[in-house]
């Protein structure tokens, strides 16, 4: 078993190998619910991790910022799941969540059209609709530029370390990628960048 500290100064005890959203869920189901992130040992991290040792934890909730941030960044994967389902040939470069939403640049042979935008938003809609589960696998370096290279994700693959050893997180569903965002709706706009690319903007929030 393991101590697990909480911000009112009361501790639980759980056994170890308990993901965070099982210690929501012990505490209340509607804390559970409400969850989207945590705070361990002062590091951000993700519901579905495990805890193996004692720690402080703190929850994080929908309508706090760092809970904003999170759905934000998971719903950047759902905007690529979309993109990909309807432009199956078009490349993934970033897609970090920002200060007003998100976005997301693509390499494809012409820029997205208003309508395209519509699209993908329907899309992306479809997928949080859909609920898809999430497994998070642990990846080799090597592995997942591996990965990368079968999937022809050239940006990713630039942006993707060579070095051999350490390990990184892939996470994966059974047609993409969703999460707690499914709470919200998306909104998009369309920017333009520079580099052969049509950047794909989105408000959550």
């Amino acid at each position: 078993m393991i101590q697990i500290s909480l911000p009112d100064g009361s501790t639980l005890e759980q056994p170890r190998g308990v993901t965070i959203l099982e210690v929501a869920s012990s505490i209340g189901p509607r804390l559970a619910e409400a969850t989207v992130c945590a705070v361990v040992n002062g590091t951000l991290r993700d519901v579905r991790e495990t805890l193996a040792e004692d720690c402080a934890l703190t929850l994080v909730t929908t309508g706090e910022p760092q809970a904003l941030e999170t759905l934000r960044h998971t719903t950047t994967h759902i905007m690529a799941q979309a993109a990909k389902r309807l432009f199956p040939g078009a490349k993934l470069g970033i897609g970090p969540a920002i200060e007003d939403g998100f976005y997301y640049d693509f390499d494809l042979p012409a820029s997205f059209t208003e309508d395209d935008l519509e699209r993908i938003t329907a899309e992306m809609v479809r997928i949080i609709e859909e609920d898809l589960p999430i497994e998070r696998s642990e990846l080799s370096k090597a592995e997942a530029r591996e990965l990368l290279a079968a999937r022809g994700e050239t940006y990713k693959l630039d942006r993707s370390p060579a070095r051999t050893g350490a390990a990184t997180s892939c996470d994966r569903c059974s047609n993409g990628s969703t999460g707690p965002s499914g709470r919200r709706r998306p909104t998009s706009r369309r920017t333009s960048s520079g580099w052969r690319r049509s950047r794909h903007a989105t408000t959550v929030g």
